[in-house]
Parts: C-alpha cells; structure tokens; sequence
C-alpha cells in the first residue's frame, strides 16, 4: 500500500460517513445519477457535439468531451435532486428507530458504491496522462487503481471515445486501452451488467 492507496482509502471513507449521514435513499439516488448520467452522456454527446461543434471553432474533440460532461452532470444533478425531495418527504418514516438504522447503513453501503464508480472514472482517465514520474509510479504501484477501474468497467465504454483511445503511458493499465476494451461490447450488454449491478444490490440489502 502507497501513498496513492491511503488518499484513496480516506476519499472511500470520506463517502462511507456522509452515506451514513444523509441516508439510503439520497445515496441511492447519487449512485443512480451517476450511472444513469454516464449512460445517457455515452448516447447523446456526439449528436450533441456535432449540433455546437462552431462554439469550439471546429474541435470536434474537444466538443464532444465537453458535451458528455454537460449531459453527464446535468442528468446527475437532476436524478440527485429528485431523490433528495424523496428523502425530505421521508424523514418521519427514515427517523423511527429500526428504519433509522437500516437508512443508515444503506447510506454508507452507497456511499462505497458512489465512491468506486467516481475513483474508478477519475482512475481510469488519470492512467491515460503522465502528469509525472512520482505520481506515475504511484498509479502503477498502487494495490486500489486497477480494483477501482475494473468497478467500473461496464461504464467504461460509454466514455468519450476521445478518452478510451488516449495511449497509455503505464503498461500495467493495457487491458483498458483502445478499441480492445470495448470490442464486442454494446449498449444491450452495458445495461444488462447495469441491472445485474442493481439486482445484487438489492440482494445485499
């Protein structure tokens, strides 16, 4: 375990209280938002790239980054709120003794979801860069990357493809670059693994 790996671990713990804090249901309305965003960014950015490509004086590239991040966060933002009003309106219920228990401890196994989905996206496009030696080996030498990436690899193909195609600069990192990650993977096999995710959640719980 590096340096890398407890900064992590700390960022982990950091969601693991504040899902203990807010609660099942605001958590899991982040954990939705997040995916949900992600899915819906893959779909839609390149239409929308095209539609403002002139705002980024023919940069196609760098629209279509750009517009995943818009729809991303706005499709975030909005499951986020939506789910928050649940959880207002669910306050009586959530605050009777054994419902509180569980609301918090739903909130903690959610907010260790929402915290791998987020390390796994920043991991995976931080591998692509050498920001510099130190940080590099780091990344390399870390026991918690790779875990975190392989979290979120069904989401991984509903990236910017201007992101998935970067060259690594990391070899240990090599079996998420390029076309080879998402080859024979398509849209129908992206939510499958999504509802399976959700399936063994609800198991869990």
């Amino acid at each position: 375990m590096n340096t890398l790996d407890i900064i992590l671990l700390c960022i982990i713990f950091f969601f693991i209280i504040f899902g203990l804090r807010m609660g099942i249901i605001h958590m899991f309305g982040a954990v939705i938002g997040t995916i949900v965003g992600v899915i819906v960014g893959g779909l839609f950015y390149n239409s929308l790239a095209l539609y403002i490509e002139f705002v980024f004086l023919g940069n196609i590239n760098l629209a279509r980054v750009i517009c995943f991040a818009i729809i991303f966060l706005l499709i975030d933002r909005l499951i986020g709120f939506i789910f928050s009003l649940i959880a207002k309106n669910s306050n009586l219920i959530t605050k009777l003794p054994f419902i509180k228990t569980i609301n918090r401890l739903g909130g903690a196994v959610f907010g260790l979801i929402e915290a791998n989905i987020w390390l796994g996206i920043i991991l995976f496009v931080l591998t692509k860069y050498s920001i510099c030696p130190t940080f590099d080996q780091l990344l390399v030498t870390s026991k918690l990357v790779n875990p975190l990436i392989s979290f979120v690899s069904f989401l991984i193909p509903l990236l910017p493809q201007e992101l998935i195609n970067l060259s690594f600069s990391m070899p240990n990192f090599s079996k998420f670059s390029g076309n080879s990650a998402i080859k024979g993977i398509d849209f129908s096999s992206i939510v499958s693994n999504f509802l399976n995710l959700v399936q063994q959640i609800t198991n869990k719980k």
